[in-house]
């Protein structure tokens, strides 16, 4: 599993579950899940954000900025989860 997939998977999680607003320490967050899950951490919060971040620009996921939960913290409403 990767970075990559394992957000890719939560974010596919959430759109299927009707939950379409997501906070950035959610992506931070998978880190230590992915601990866990795989019985080992995948990489660290920020690299997770790093990751998010990537696959906005590379098209792999469409989202929308919402309201900040806090100065650092920004929140997500999600528009489309492209899994390949």
């Amino acid at each position: 599993m990767t970075i990559k997939k394992h957000i890719l998977n939560y974010l596919k999680y959430l759109e299927n579950s009707d939950i379409f607003v997501f906070y950035t320490s959610d992506i931070q967050n998978l880190s230590e899940r992915s601990k866990k899950v795989f019985g080992r951490r995948l990489g660290s919060p920020s690299t997770y954000e790093r990751t998010f971040r990537q696959l906005r620009q590379d098209g792999k996921l469409k989202v929308l900025k919402g309201r900040n939960k806090s100065k650092r913290e920004s929140g997500w409403f999600i528009r489309e989860v492209i899994n390949d």
